[in-house]
């Protein structure tokens, strides 16, 4: 049985499961959370005034199911107002484009894929890259 990282949910073999196919499972944790999480560029569409990021344990190939872990993220929204963004309680850097035409608020969930700030929020203008 798998456990997952607590950072960036990388899915971890247990110790003698997976015969024959481990290499497919650190294969696409190696395409789909690492190569994203240090290099990956990815586009959110905000929907809502108050949005989390898509989280999932493990490597997906469907990338926005998986928002949280890309390094680069490109926001764009269809509120017509401000909004804000939730990103996961783990440690994680990101650069963040506001390309929106509204301004945004980040903050940390309490919880994965809650939308209950664990702090205070970084507001970031329209067009600002942080």
């Amino acid at each position: 049985m798998s456990t997952y990282s607590s950072n960036l949910r990388i899915e971890l073999i247990s110790n003698g499961t997976q015969a024959g196919t481990w290499g497919d499972t650190t294969n696409n944790n190696l395409a789909y959370v690492l190569d994203s999480s240090i290099a990956g560029y990815q586009t959110v569409s905000v929907t809502a005034a108050s949005q989390a990021l898509t989280y999932t344990s493990g490597p997906t190939a469907t990338a926005s199911a998986n928002q949280a872990v890309y390094a680069m993220l490109r926001f764009t929204t269809t509120t017509g107002a401000a909004f804000a963004v939730y990103a996961p309680p783990a440690s994680k850097a990101y650069v963040v484009w506001n390309n929106s035409g509204h301004a945004m608020t980040i903050y940390n969930s309490t919880v994965i894929g809650n939308t209950t700030a664990a702090g205070t929020g970084i507001t970031i203008a329209n067009g600002d890259k942080v």
